[in-house]
C-alpha cells in the first residue's frame, strides 16, 4: 500500500487556545468553515489599518484643516445624508458655523500678536527714552 500524504489542515486559533484541525481546502491554511471568518478579519484589519492612517494625517491637522477635511468627508456621504436628511443638515450646518469661529478665532489671534508687539515696541521706546532723560548733558558729550 502507497504512503498517504499529509493532509493539511487549518491554522485558525481557536478562542479558546486551540487549533482548529480540521482539513484546509486546497492551497487554503483554513478549512471551508474559517475561510470565511478569515477574509472578514482581514477585511477588518485592513479598515483598522486604514483608520489608523486617517487618524494620524488629522492628528497632524491644524483647526481649519480639519474641518475642510470634516465637509469633504461629509460631501462623499450621500447616500446617509439621503437617508436622514436631518443628520446631514445639522452636521453641514455646525461644520459651517465652526469654519465661522476658526476664522474669527485666527483673525483675533492675530490681531492680539500684533498687539503684543506693538506694546513690546512702546515700552521698549519708553525705556529707551527714560535712559535718556536720565542722562546729563554733561556724560552725553
Amino acid at each position: 500500500m502507497p504512503a498517504c500524504k499529509p493532509v493539511p489542515q487549518c491554522t485558525l486559533i481557536m478562542p479558546s487556545g486551540k487549533r482548529c484541525g480540521g482539513v484546509a481546502m486546497r492551497g487554503k491554511r483554513f478549512c471551508y468553515h474559517h475561510t470565511g471568518n478569515q477574509r472578514q478579519l482581514t477585511r477588518e484589519r485592513i479598515m483598522c489599518e486604514r483608520l489608523d492612517r486617517i487618524g494620524a494625517r488629522m492628528d497632524a491637522m491644524d483647526t481649519a484643516e480639519l474641518l475642510c477635511f470634516l465637509h469633504q468627508k461629509l460631501g462623499t456621504m450621500t447616500k446617509t445624508c439621503l437617508r436622514f436628511p436631518e443628520v446631514g443638515y445639522t452636521l453641514t450646518y455646525t461644520l459651517d458655523r465652526l469654519t465661522e469661529i476658526t476664522s474669527l478665532e485666527s483673525t483675533l489671534r492675530m490681531f492680539l500678536a500684533q498687539n503684543q508687539q506693538f506694546a513690546g515696541r512702546v515700552q521698549a521706546s519708553r525705556s529707551h527714552s527714560s535712559n535718556l532723560q536720565g542722562r546729563s548733558p554733561e556724560s552725553a558729550i
